[in-house]
């Protein structure tokens, strides 16, 4: 919803499309057709995609790339090397509902990946990331963490259940201050600064 709402706040054509109804051959053609510019899917659609991609099935006027949802390993940049022009943009990034986009990571052909798994990247404006054990402490330099959201631009909580609001918000240290949100995701900081998303972490049962 994010996405289609600000594709028509900046007056841009938008094409949702419904892959599992109409395939990606015709995905493949629509982006083809329309001269798509950016394009936003999960990492797993954007293998599928590229499955089907043939030798003639180019993109001149793609300029950028953006996945989510999934973890994006190095295999998916070798792809988008392999298939898209090199002035298109990948971007990965990390974001939720309650808190919106608060790292991005944007790549092009000359990006050098050095592990498994890319990094989600570095901070966005207002928003501070901290990385914190079973005991509420930040961890080493390293070390992996709770990955925390600390802003004054989160949701309030959510809608009729206040366990889980006050499970997972945190009140700010002084009026008008930044509040905190225990995304449950587990994460580890790069020296450069970039984080990397390891999925979820283990709830207490």
């Amino acid at each position: 919803m994010k996405n289609m709402v600000m594709a028509i706040l900046n007056g841009a054509s938008l094409f949702p499309y419904e892959v599992r109804q109409k395939g990606l051959d015709e995905l493949v053609a629509l982006m083809r057709c329309e001269e798509i510019t950016i394009t936003v899917m999960g990492a797993s659609l954007f293998r599928s995609f590229v499955d089907v991609l043939g030798d003639a099935d180019t993109f001149p006027n793609l300029r950028l790339i953006r996945l989510g949802s999934e973890t994006i390993q190095e295999r998916d940049v070798e792809l988008y090397k392999r298939h898209f022009p090199p002035h298109c943009l990948l971007v990965n990034g990390l974001a939720s509902g309650e808190t919106q986009t608060i790292r991005f990571y944007c790549m092009n052909h000359d990006t050098v990946t050095t592990g498994p798994i890319v990094p989600v990247g570095y901070p966005v404006e207002d928003k501070t990331i901290l990385l914190l054990d079973d005991d509420g402490k930040e961890v080493e330099a390293g070390q992996v963490g709770e990955i925390v959201v600390m802003s004054r631009y989160l949701a309030s909580g959510y809608w009729r259940r206040p366990e889980l609001t006050n499970a997972v918000f945190r009140p700010a240290d002084a009026p008008g201050g930044p509040r905190s949100y225990y995304t449950g995701d587990l994460g580890r900081m790069n020296p450069d600064g970039s984080l990397v998303c390891l999925g979820r972490k283990k709830r207490p049962s």
